[in-house]
Formats: C-alpha cells, structure tokens, sequence
C-alpha cells in the first residue's frame, strides 16, 4: 500500500494508475483446443488478495477513483514444451503440477496456456 501512496504523489491531479494481474480462478494449458490440465495458483492468490485489497484502500481512501474494471482472458502459445516450462517458471506464484507437465509432454506443439487478468484503470484525485 505505501507503493500506491508513493504513485499518488508522484502523479499529477487526473493522472492515471493501471493496475492489471491474473485473477488466479482458472490459468490452464491447452493444446490443439482440447484442455491438458489447470496450473496451481495457489500461492499467487495470496499475493492477489494483497494487491487488491491495498488497491480498493486507497480508493476507498479518496486518493483514487476506479473508473475502469475488465476481466478478460489472455492466451499465451508456446512452440515447445521446455519454452512453457521455462517461461512458466519465471511466473510468481505459479507451478505446473506433476499431472499437468505429463500431459504437456505428452501433447504435441503448439500449447496454449489461458488465463483471466483483470485491468483496473483509476485516477488520482
């Protein structure tokens, strides 16, 4: 929440602050449309929680005003199994299960991985 604090200050009054992550409900990995298996996101949910709540505390607090709220979803592809897998494990809080990686590499390219973000545009009053 100080980070937010410190965005306000540093904008000028009808400046805007973009807030976009996952919504951490539903990131899968697909290939050839048919669904391989879910990702766990158990541990990025927490750190959602605290974003969003610091968030709505500095709306809430009149520093900003939420004007702009889309949940839509994002699909990454990946040519090959170990491009997912290492760009997979560069995602904070996000971990292939072991049912999950079989079925990666048990598929063959392209993978798609889906999620839903949600973006937040507010304005600093």
């Amino acid at each position: 929440m100080d980070a937010l604090r410190r965005v306000h200050r540093a904008l000028a009054t009808g400046g805007a602050l973009v807030d976009l992550h996952p919504t951490c409900l539903n990131a899968h990995a697909e290939c050839g449309g048919v669904e391989l298996g879910a990702f766990d996101e158990s541990e990025a949910l927490e750190d959602v929680r605290v974003t969003d709540a610091g968030l709505f505390t500095v709306v809430d607090e009149g520093l900003f005003a939420l004007e702009l709220e889309r949940t839509f979803e994002w699909v990454e592809a990946f040519d090959t199994a170990r491009e997912l897998f290492e760009t997979a494990a560069t995602w904070a809080g996000f971990r292939i299960p072991p049912d999950l990686g079989r079925a990666i590499r048990a598929a063959s390219p392209p993978y798609e991985v889906h999620q839903d973000l949600i973006l937040r545009r507010c304005r600093r009053l």
